[in-house]
């Protein structure tokens, strides 16, 4: 509503006729004149038509230009582009309420109808992951400004697909992708989209993903010769009717696979069994699985049996003795065992040049035999296969003299003791010669004597000289840089130290007991005393008395014989250059004392 060029009213009044059936409501607000001079507008409001009044202080006139502003809600029956508005019943009135002339004219109004959906399409109409479907929505005429919001929708939750879309201002369609989430089996779905509370569908099918093949793996990585490996294939899921066969493959004949292996229907995984043959060397090599197209990998070495260790025991032995020793391998022995190669760095100690493992075995035990050393000898033994050398110690010790004893430990000028010595263990082959020596010529001993083979003593004679105090005399043994000694006194020659007849006096066909005394005890043999009577017809002596071994006395027997008056006789005990004498009275028988 406008004003204008004439006499600035104060006041104004008119009728707006509109069509119902086009416009279900009508709005007026003032005008930027109206306003600036303080004019209120009202409005009284009725089917189609609506009777306002613009007024205010009537000392202030409305300037030329737009009164008030009328805005026409359109109907939302109406089918009309286009739609006659008219005005009527106007008047003015001057700021002394005097009327003014006015005249009012109607208009056209052009009514846009609006956009509607006119269509929506998806292709493909049934998918398989990963392919997306593209989805299209046509509108009968071009979006409106701002463009047209349609919203979108989806009845299960088995696609991802946007909440709305947007047909940009002019255009008449627009598009946006539908993608398949995963699915165990065929699911239908419906689209819906939405735009100014119409609807239209679609119908898509959404498929299980291919079954593909998503790993492998071998446990253990890394296995001996002639061990096995468990392997497993993984399926992305639950294979179907007749399952899923996938192919196996092995880089290297260092492992040996089945040429497949079947996923079991429902099962998404199944076993197999990698095994190792022999190698001669460390070798990686790859486990590979093939299904559909797609290959999955997995690594595994392959490692060669190599010994890992070999002990001997005892680790120090004599010679002529035997150690036991034991060669370990790095996992069980496969079929026909594994020969390890010995060798010795010494001919100190002799190994077999080799020793087997037994099949399924992990150790096998060998004899290290001790030679003759003559002094300490450290000899290394060593296990060898695959290019993989272990080694023990092993030493030899000498077998030397551990003791010397000489019996009897004290003796006499002119007589023998016995002298033992002993060795560490028995003789090996051949025997061992021990150097035999003495401290003084008063005890004489052999260079040497020879411990024969398995035994572990041997003895000699002992020779004493002549002396005239008592001697210390110190007796050695030697052999292989070691010594043991024994210690033996030698005393001046044995003599007669006294002669004892008892009683002294006899008659015819008594006797008497006699004792010779020698000034020590008797060694080995015992010592021989001459006897002798100076009158054999009136008193008779044995030949000679036996000192026994390690006495100082012997006893013999005098016997009177008859005599016809009494008559003495000296009975003599002689031995060496000692001689003692006693005198004994014979009477005649039965003659008074």
């Amino acid at each position: 509503m406008s004003s204008t060029t004439g006499t600035s009213p104060a006041a104004a009044e008119w009728t707006l006729n509109y069509p119902g059936v086009d416009f279900s409501s009508a709005t007026v607000t003032a005008g930027p004149v109206a306003v600036a001079s303080s004019k209120l507008v009202s409005c009284s409001a009725g089917m189609g038509s609506a009777t306002c009044v613009l007024w205010g202080d009537n000392e202030l006139t409305i300037a030329n230009g737009v009164a008030a502003f009328v805005s026409l809600a359109i109907s939302g029956f109406t089918t009309d582009t286009t739609s006659q508005v008219q005005i009527s019943s106007d008047m003015a009135a001057s700021s002394d309420a005097f009327p003014f002339a006015s005249s009012a004219t109607g208009g056209t109004v052009t009514i846009v109808q609006p956009a509607e959906l006119n269509g929506f399409t998806c292709s493909p109409s049934s998918l398989t992951p990963p392919a997306v479907s593209t989805c299209t929505v046509d509108l009968n005429a071009a979006a409106p400004s701002g463009g047209a919001s349609v919203g979108v929708s989806a009845s299960l939750p088995d696609v991802s697909l946007p909440a709305a879309i947007t047909i940009a201002q002019g255009l008449t369609s627009g598009a946006f992708t539908v993608t398949p989430l995963t699915v165990t089996t065929a699911t239908a779905t419906n689209l819906t989209v939405s735009y100014l509370g119409a609807t239209e569908g679609f119908g898509l099918t959404v498929n299980p993903p291919p079954i593909a093949l998503t790993g492998i793996s071998v446990t253990p990585g890394a296995i001996f010769s002639g061990q096995t490996a468990s392997g497993a294939v993984t399926i992305s899921q639950p294979a179907g009717a007749g399952g899923v066969t996938v192919a196996l493959s092995s880089s290297s004949p260092a492992a040996l696979v089945p040429a497949s292996v079947t996923v079991l229907p429902g099962a998404t995984t199944a076993a197999f069994t990698a095994t190792a043959g022999t190698v001669a060397a460390i070798t990686p090599l790859v486990i590979t699985g093939a299904y559909a197209g797609v290959n999955a990998t997995a690594n595994l070495t392959i490692n060669p049996i190599v010994p890992t260790g070999v002990s001997v025991n005892p680790s120090a032995i004599l010679s002529g003795q035997t150690a036991s020793g034991t060669v370990t391998i790095s996992a069980p022995a496969t079929g026909g065992g594994m020969a390890i190669a010995l060798s010795s760095s010494n001919a100190a100690a002799s190994v077999p040049a080799w020793v087997t493992v037994a099949q399924g075995a992990t150790s096998a035990s060998f004899t290290a035999t001790a030679g003759t050393v003559t002094t300490a000898t450290s000899v290394a033994l060593t296990a060898s296969s695959g290019g993989v050398n272990m080694g023990a110690n092993l030493t030899v010790n000498p077998i030397v003299p551990t003791s010397l004893s000489v019996s009897p430990n004290v003796t006499f000028s002119g007589q023998t003791a016995l002298g033992t010595v002993a060795i560490a263990a028995a003789a090996p082959f051949g025997g061992i010669t021990v150097a035999l020596s003495s401290s003084s010529s008063a005890a004489s001993v052999p260079s040497s004597v020879t411990v024969p083979q398995g035994a572990t003593t041997a003895s000699f004679t002992v020779t004493t000289g002549s002396v005239t105090t008592a001697t210390q005399v110190v007796l050695m043994a030697s052999y292989a840089g070691a010594s043991v000694t024994a210690s033996l006194t030698v005393n001046p020659p044995i003599s007669l130290s006294g002669l004892s007849l008892n009683p002294d006096w006899l008659s015819g066909g008594q006797t008497a007991a006699g004792t010779v005394m020698i000034s020590a005890p008797a060694g080995i043999g015992g010592i021989v005393v001459t006897l002798a009577s100076s009158n054999n017809a009136a008193a008779t002596v044995p030949s000679s008395v036996t000192i026994l071994q390690g006495s100082a006395t012997g006893s013999f027997t005098v016997t009177a014989l008859n005599v016809s008056r009494a008559t003495t006789v000296a009975i003599t005990a002689s031995y060496a250059a000692s001689q003692k004498m006693e005198h004994l009275t014979v009477r005649r028988y039965g003659a008074a004392n």
